[in-house]
């Protein structure tokens, strides 16, 4: 941690008078720096690099933030208030790698960012590995069609029966969410069959000639 210490004098240093291209060598060094040890760093060392990094955020140039983003989004021990920053970050370069990756960002975060961000921001966050309840109705509520198909598409995602009944009604002249919400795997025979019934009639037909045989067969 003394090389911490040096570090956050060359970061004074170089962000006061320093170049763009000195800056952003300062701050890969602290990334380097942070990744080479992040394993066996305590929480409250991590807490040192978070506080470093945070002050930092206002000042770093958008290429080296978005790199930064990507380098620390899947860290299990990533610094979180850096994290949460990243991830409200305006500019979906920086935000993206975070919203679609860490770990850190609980169901409560990915909610409020649903409700105060760009589409693009929520997007990024129907893509994730683990995407419960609560975060897809978010995303369903506030969504745009292209919002809602990337929802219907990740297979993963956990949908209530209030979503599914939106995305139905939603589905009922918009053929990619349509397909996209046939071929899910939690999808029950009366669900399907409420899309079916509800779409325009090109999209019926795409949806019976496209739908999981097992399925059919239980609709039969």
């Amino acid at each position: 941690m003394s090389t911490v210490g040096s570090l956050i004098d060359e970061v004074e240093t170089a962000f006061r008078s320093g170049t763009t291209e000195s800056r952003s060598r300062t701050i890969r060094r602290i990334t380097d720096l942070f990744l080479e040890g992040v394993e066996d760093y305590k929480e409250h060392e991590i807490g040192v690099f978070d506080d470093v990094l945070c002050t930092l955020v206002d000042k770093i140039e958008r290429e080296t933030l978005a790199e930064l983003s990507r380098r620390v989004a899947s860290l299990n021990k990533a610094p979180p208030r850096l994290c949460g920053q990243l991830a409200r970050h305006d500019d979906i370069a920086v935000a993206r790698p975070i919203l679609s990756r860490s770990p850190l960002l609980s169901d409560s975060h990915l909610i409020e960012i649903a409700q105060s961000k760009s589409q693009i921001h929520l997007e990024a966050i129907a893509g994730r590995v683990q995407l419960s309840e609560r975060v897809s109705d978010a995303l369903i509520e506030r969504g745009n069609s292209v919002v809602l198909t990337a929802v219907a598409s990740n297979s993963v995602a956990r949908l209530s029966t209030r979503g599914y009944r939106k995305l139905l009604i939603k589905a009922e002249t918009n053929e990619a969410l349509a397909a996209a919400i046939s071929s899910r795997p939690d999808l029950s025979p009366e669900m399907f069959r409420r899309l079916v019934a509800q779409a325009a009639s090109s999209v019926q037909k795409r949806l019976m000639a496209t739908a999981n045989p097992a399925l059919m067969g239980e609709l039969r």
